[in-house]
C-alpha cells in the first residue's frame, strides 16, 4: 500500500508548481497502478485547505469542489480511505521519543505511524519524514526510498 502526503497531492493538483507535471504523472500512474492507495483523512483536509488557499496556488478552488474531487479520487478501486488502528497512540510515541520532534511535526508523526501500522510505504517530497527510520517511504521526486 502506498499513503501520500498531502504534499503530493497538492503538487498533482497545482498547475502552478515546477513539481506539478512530473507529479501529477506519478500521481495517474500509481493510481491506476496494481498498489493499492491509503488516503488518510490528515491529507484530505490538508488538501482542500492549501488548494482552496489563494496563498498556495494561483486558482484556489472552492472547498465543495475539492471535497467532490476527493470523492471521486475515493471512489476508484484502488484508493481507500484509511484509519489508525490501536497501536497508533503507542506508535506516535515511540516516533516522537525516537525523533526528537516536536509539537510541529504531529501530522507528520500521525502519517509516518500510519504508514508503519499499515506496513504502508509513505510517498512523500518532505525530507523530514528521513528522521524515522522504522519508514519506508518514496520520494517520486527523487526516485528514491528509505
Amino acid at each position: 500500500m502506498i499513503v501520500p502526503d498531502v504534499n503530493l497531492l497538492v503538487y498533482a493538483h497545482n498547475t502552478g508548481v515546477p513539481e506539478h507535471e512530473r507529479v501529477r504523472r506519478w500521481w495517474e500512474q500509481t493510481v491506476n497502478g496494481p498498489e493499492p492507495i491509503g488516503i488518510d483523512w490528515a491529507v484530505v483536509l490538508g488538501f482542500v485547505r492549501l488548494m482552496s488557499s489563494p496563498r498556495v496556488t494561483i486558482t484556489p478552488q472552492r472547498p465543495e469542489e475539492l471535497l467532490t474531487r476527493v470523492s471521486a479520487l475515493l471512489a476508484r478501486p484502488s484508493v481507500r480511505l484509511v484509519t489508525p488502528g490501536l497501536r497508533h497512540a503507542e506508535l506516535m510515541r515511540e516516533l516522537f521519543q525516537s525523533s526528537g520532534a516536536g509539537p510541529k511535526m504531529v501530522t507528520d508523526i500521525h502519517l509516518a505511524a500510519l504508514a508503519i501500522e499499515l506496513d504502508a510505504v509513505l510517498a512523500t517530497n518532505d525530507a523530514d519524514f528521513a528522521r524515522f527510520p522504522k519508514l519506508r517511504r518514496v520520494n517520486p521526486l527523487q526516485a528514491e526510498t528509505g
